[in-house]
């Protein structure tokens, strides 16, 4: 198996981690300078490390709805072209993320 590369973007750094070959866990790799050379960092990486699938986080309102730092975010995964096969998943596992974490929090406290 190969890895996955993992994004938190931020407006002014965006965040990489990369999974290992089982994709088991993921190890902070580097920031990445949110500018315009950041795509092209980002496809270097997929080509260096052999990264199959790109993961970007997804972050929700409160209210559960996409707003505008989604948005970003989906502006930006639009310019890592060629996509290097991209996941559809992004906006689930955000969602699916939350909820564990939110129980994992609250069976913690008892």
């Amino acid at each position: 198996m190969n890895r996955i590369l993992a994004l938190d973007f931020g407006r002014a750094r965006i965040g990489a981690a990369l999974s290992d070959e089982l994709q088991a866990l993921a190890h902070p790799l580097e920031t990445i300078p949110a500018d315009e050379q950041a795509p092209s960092r980002i496809a270097e990486i997929v080509r260096e490390k052999k990264v199959d699938h790109v993961v970007a986080g997804l972050p929700r309102r409160m209210d559960g709805q996409i707003g505008a730092a989604a948005t970003e975010v989906l502006q930006f995964v639009e310019k890592l072209q060629p996509p290097p096969q991209r996941t559809a998943h992004c906006e689930m596992q955000a969602k699916k993320l939350g909820t564990h974490a939110g129980t994992w929090t609250r069976s913690r406290r008892k």
